[in-house]
């Protein structure tokens, strides 16, 4: 079976927030298990950096995993109604390249991407496709909590059209048992059955004992002054974060002195939240904010702190709590959403509408040494319960199961030929509305993406290397000489299934062109054909920056990208 997977929750602001976090846990523990199906990653040419460190993450070491990257014609970030022209083309764009790449499978690892940065997702209607659609849907906050996350015009608009695109999915994947019987009854989906595959905990959140001078290190470094109490998430509505301040304010005088509340994630809202610290009387020291923490740092912050809280209103999982548990460490939560069927245990939850029963609940966790050991125990015997193994053996039984019975009832599609699917696609693009207006750059853009997402294959791979300094001023230098001892190997020895073409830029123009009469002189009259065109490059070519000049790298820099 062919597997494609849209990874983009990996590439955008997602990578920063529990999503990205959990897609590449459990794409790791995938391509381990995985042995009977071929399994491509499908990236996106917009985030240049990040298809980089998949490819270094994935491609690698996996015989059966690949990572491919689409280009479409950005920016269509849907916050910008200026960006929807480009939107409509690009999503044309990634549709007929994922039909393209032929899967039996197509999963989009998230799919409420792409309203603040460049992501693009899709899931084909049932008519215009052969193959079985997944998704990923890890909670519907935003449908339950509209007065919170809704009341932005632009991005309402742009979560009821992704919520319509459920309906196109054969396989609806989430999280938690709670998530499932939530979707269940929201109603969003059309037929397609849903399957809870559970989260697990990355191999670093284990318990840790540190030494006196490391943990004053890292407390150091996030100058953190005394014991505290970690709560971790972001600063949005449903994170709870106003009534834990308040929570906390409500202790006693002499106990908040003794400890910290240490508040760590994206925080748009911190100046609300500091001026709610203040109101309480708390001192300027009493809390505090923390920005995006990395794993490393993360299971040391777990394993130093009193106690981990979590008073979320809401939750599609609640992956904070597992990392806790699994550190060792006492954790208290909101007895709500699938909080409380992740930590499993009623006497450490509270409340979470309630500020005095979780400010009792705080006073227990962090002054009560047999319930704290109580909550240790349990904690670490119900995170052994979640393994990332474990929830893809569940991923590839669900996937394996839905496409048996999808083989059944999937259209089947004329196949087309390279050129007929070519015609295919640009029928489509050419009726988005407001393309007559585009601009130059952005219709060359268009074409070369098209190029790019799609090429004929006609021709071996070329590796471009770059004879910038070389082929117009050659001075002898050693560097210099290196160049051209080094071309002169690659030219004689190509690596197999390339062609080398030397190239050039200057400062006048972006882009490169052939340095096809240098290579002759080089190789001898006739070695190239004789111009100095600009190059023409397919997926799957290669530059080599060879003989790199500053100055033309600088023209350069969007080109590269």
């Amino acid at each position: 079976m062919r597997i494609v997977i849209d990874v983009q929750g990996m590439q955008s602001e997602s990578r920063f927030r529990g999503i990205g976090s959990y897609i590449g846990s459990l794409l790791d523990a995938l391509v381990k298990l995985n042995t009977d199906h071929h399994i491509v990653l499908i990236a996106s040419a917009a985030f240049p950096q990040s298809v980089i460190n998949l490819r270094y993450r994935y491609d690698k070491d996996y015989a059966n995993c690949s990572v491919v990257q689409w280009h479409g014609v950005f920016p269509v970030a849907a916050h910008s109604k200026d960006n929807k022209s480009r939107a409509i083309v690009s999503r044309s764009l990634m549709h007929a390249f994922v039909n393209s790449l032929q899967p039996d499978v197509f999963l989009c690892a998230a799919i409420f991407e792409g309203f603040l940065d460049d992501a693009m997702t899709v899931i084909p209607s049932q008519t215009s496709r052969d193959y079985l659609c997944a998704a990923i849907v890890y909670d519907l906050i935003p449908f339950r909590m509209p007065e919170s996350y809704l009341t932005d015009e632009q991005y309402a608009a742009f979560y009821k059209e992704k919520l319509a695109e459920l309906e196109n999915l054969d396989l609806c994947l989430t999280i938690s048992d709670f998530s499932k019987s939530d979707i269940v009854a929201s109603n969003v989906l059309n037929h397609s059955s849903v399957a809870n595959i559970s989260a697990g905990r990355d191999a670093c959140f284990n318990p840790a004992v540190f030494s006196k001078a490391a943990k004053q290190t890292l407390l150091g470094k996030y100058s953190i002054e005394q014991p505290y109490l970690l709560c971790v998430g972001g600063g949005d509505t449903r994170k709870n974060l106003l009534r834990l301040i308040k929570a906390f304010a409500t202790t006693s005088h002499k106990f908040v002195k003794r400890f910290q509340l240490v508040i760590a994630g994206h925080m748009p809202s911190i100046h609300e939240l500091r001026e709610v610290a203040q109101n309480e009387r708390l001192s300027t020291d009493a809390v505090k904010f923390l920005s995006f923490i990395p794993d490393e740092d993360l299971q040391a912050l777990y394993s130093c702190s009193e106690a981990v809280i979590a008073p979320s209103l809401y939750e599609g999982f609640g992956l904070t709590v597992l990392e806790a548990m699994a550190c060792g460490v006492p954790v208290i939560c909101s007895n709500t959403t699938s909080l409380q069927e992740v930590i499993e245990n009623p006497v450490a939850t509270f409340d979470p509408l309630c500020a005095s029963d979780m400010a009792a609940r705080i006073t227990s966790v962090l002054t009560d040494t047999n319930y704290r050991i109580a909550l240790v125990q349990s904690g670490l015997e119900r995170a052994r319960c979640f393994t990332w193994e474990a929830s893809a053996a569940k991923l590839l039984q669900a996937l394996e199961k839905a496409s048996a019975a999808a083989n059944r009832d999937l259209p089947q599609l004329k196949s087309s030929t390279h050129q007929e699917s070519l015609n295919a696609l640009l029928h489509h693009v050419v009726q988005a509305p407001g393309l007559n207006e585009w601009s130059d750059a952005s219709l060359i853009s268009l074409a070369q993406s098209v190029e790019q997402n799609h090429p004929i294959g006609s021709r071996k791979r070329t590796l471009f290397v770059d004879v910038s300094e070389l082929s117009q001023r050659d001075s002898g230098t050693g560097v210099q000489r290196v160049t051209r001892s080094l071309l002169h190997q690659l030219v004689k020895n190509p690596p197999s299934g390339y062609q080398i073409k030397p190239v050039y830029g200057s400062i006048e123009k972006r882009g490169y062109r052939f340095a096809h009469h240098f290579g002759n002189e080089m190789f001898g009259e006739g070695f190239y054909r004789a111009d100095d065109s600009s190059i023409e490059y397919e997926a799957g070519d290669i530059f080599l920056g060879l003989d790199l000049q500053h100055h033309v790298a600088t023209i350069n820099e969007s080109y590269y990208a």
